[in-house]
């Protein structure tokens, strides 16, 4: 009926099982009341790879054929005569082997004249090569010689079925001499209590051993106990090519280490007092004593584990440092005080110039701290303050002229008398004038003032305050000062012997932050409004003092339409030149963002404009 489907065809095919590059074809039969029949083939995927009228169809397998693949490919036929309704589908399976290189288990470097094992091939029917591609397999498994030092390669496939694998594994068989053992130091000294530290060798792919053959090897190297005096024996063996040496003892000794103390016949005494030292520990004959004395001590006596006679010289507390060693393993450092009094001393710490009405600490850089009493006479300098007797004081001489300090110290029955001398002198001048000063007028918040002393002096240094006022000037004589708020403008003046005088004036302001933006530049390179930058109404200047005041920008940014940032700055010098990493930007509107202090005040500022060609 020319409505029904004619019955499927029959199907052969020549290989069922296939390699990697194969071909395969399929044959049809027909049914005998079909005279002329249309076949269509179709692939694993479902995909139509053939429409025709002959008897058969070659798939070809391998690179360059997406058709050549395995799985189920199914064959339909269409009788003309009867419509275009295929038939149902005749199936026939086509599998597809793609053998792997195979693995590989077992030794391949070996010292000479070691017994040579071949490897084992893990994979089936296995073919050896000298090559990684083409010739023609080896009838045999090759041998290696391991008399002389040397390295063979070999490859190796394997073939499951008919089809061998596209890759081979290499075998590179080597040779090599036994190294010698890896280089030690020994014996290893640690010290009872040291923070354990691990052994070490230098070779290579160390292998470390407590027994001298034998036995079980690990590649961390042993750590000694140094908990306790001990001696711990260890062996390491190096592997190279392969091939591994023989080994290499590594001792370890912990050493004793001894403690002990300082025993003193007086640990309190007078100036030249003689007193006897004595340790008392652990150390064994022989061990070392490594004392320690003040600076000016006299030491006599026998042996360094005492008796020892000293005497010290100076006063105060003294200590006295003894540290003991055995095999280059110390103790802990000990140390004794000795307090030794003496006739007291001091030294006056006075500046030998100093300056009228001007409070100077008078006080003692050093003295006997046992001392008694103190009696002080300042020539006519008035006590400010003071803490204790022996000071510091704090003292003013209103009259200039050289002044003589006494101290006489009294300490038991003993008692001396320590001057030192002083030359007070006159305040410096201080007064300045202000360019364009009037006790009434108000510059603008951010001017640029110009600050003249009435005397200048190159031995005298000038400080202005407030400091923000004067940025990098603040210590010149004659400063420029950028005034941000109201405020008093004060000059110290120190001369060259520390004396300080200051004045100061009201300086009164007002604000005057203004910044403007063109609406629209024209970035053409005619010379003229190439730029959008910041038009600041403050940046004017004047006969007397200059540029008044800067901005303080702090953002300066320039967005197109979609948000993106097309120019950046924090200058408020900064300028787009209408371009966008280099080329010129596009005509239309672009968006303004501006933060900056002015004034002692922050301003945030936005807004659009036209970039006009």
């Amino acid at each position: 009926a020319g409505s029904s489907p004619a019955d499927k065809p029959g199907v052969t095919a020549s290989k069922t099982t296939v390699c990697r590059i194969d071909q395969s074809t399929l044959t049809f039969t027909k049914p005998a009341y079909i005279t002329s029949p249309v076949y269509k083939v179709y692939n694993p995927l479902g995909v139509l790879v053939y429409t025709g009228t002959g008897p058969s169809y070659t798939i070809n397998f391998g690179p360059g054929f997406p058709d050549g693949i395995g799985g189920d490919w199914k064959v339909t036929l269409t009788d003309p005569n009867c419509g275009s309704i295929e038939s149902s589908a005749t199936i026939i399976t086509i599998t597809r082997v793609l053998p792997p290189a195979p693995g590989l288990d077992g030794k391949m470097a070996f010292c000479l004249n070691e017994a040579f094992t071949p490897i084992t091939v893990l994979g089936s029917n296995p073919s050896w090569y000298y090559s990684p591609t083409g010739g023609s397999p080896l009838p045999f498994v090759p041998p290696f010689n391991t008399t002389w030092a040397h390295r063979d390669t070999y490859y190796v496939g394997q073939t499951i079925g008919v089809c061998p694998s596209e890759f081979r594994t290499p075998v590179i068989y080597s040779a090599a001499p036994k190294p010698n053992p890896p280089l030690v130091t020994s014996p290893l000294f640690y010290c009872e209590n040291d923070t354990a530290v691990k052994v070490s060798a230098k070779g290579e792919n160390l292998q470390w051993f407590y027994q001298p053959s034998g036995g079980l090897a690990s590649t961390i190297a042993p750590t000694p106990n140094t908990t306790k005096k001990d001696t711990f024996q260890y062996w390491v063996s190096q592997t190279v090519d392969g091939c591994e040496s023989g080994r290499a003892p590594v001792k370890a000794i912990v050493t004793f280490r001894p403690n002990g103390l300082i025993l003193v016949s007086r640990d309190h005494i007078c100036e030249n007092d003689t007193i006897v030292l004595n340790y008392y520990g652990s150390a064994f004959v022989g061990s070392g004593f490594d004392w320690t004395f003040p600076p000016g001590t006299e030491v006599w006596g026998g042996n360094l584990n005492g008796p020892l006679y000293i005497k010290l010289d100076s006063a105060g507390l003294r200590p006295i440092q003894l540290q003991v060693g055995h095999s280059n393993c110390y103790s802990q450092l000990y140390s004794k005080t000795i307090t030794i009094d003496t006739i007291p001393t001091a030294i006056i710490e006075a500046r030998p110039n100093i300056c009228q009405g001007q409070r100077e600490l008078i006080s003692l850089s050093e003295y006997t701290m046992s001392t008694d009493s103190f009696f002080w006479d300042f020539y006519g300098g008035q006590t400010q303050n003071y803490s204790t007797d022996q000071g510091p004081y704090g003292l003013v001489w209103e009259q200039p002229g050289i002044k003589i300090i006494s101290l006489r110290m009294v300490n038991k029955l003993c008692s001396v008398t320590y001057t030192d001398t002083v030359n007070v002198h006159p305040r410096p001048d201080a007064k300045f004038a202000i360019a364009g000063y009037g006790s009434d007028k108000q510059f603008c918040e951010g001017d640029s003032l110009l600050m003249t002393p009435n005397t200048v002096s190159p031995s005298s240094t000038y400080s202005w305050t407030p400091a923000r006022y004067f940025d990098n000037y603040s210590n010149a004589s004659v400063a420029w000062g950028h005034v941000d708020h109201q405020g008093q403008i004060k000059l110290n003046v120190t001369d060259q012997y520390g004396c300080m005088n200051s004045d100061s004036l009201l300086v009164l302001t007002k604000p005057c932050c203004q910044v403007f933006f063109p609406n629209a530049f024209t970035p053409n390179g005619d010379g003229m409004n190439d730029l959008f930058r910041i038009v600041p109404t403050t940046m004017v200047k004047t006969s007397t003092s200059g540029v008044q005041r800067n901005l303080e920008i702090r953002t300066f940014k320039i967005t197109n339409r979609w948000g993106q940032t097309v120019y950046e700055s924090a200058n408020q010098y900064g300028a787009w030149d209408g371009k966008i990493n280099g080329k010129e930007a596009d005509m239309g509107n672009y968006y303004y963002y501006l933060r900056y202090k002015c004034g002692g005040q922050d301003f945030d500022q936005k807004g659009d404009f036209i970039l006009v060609r």
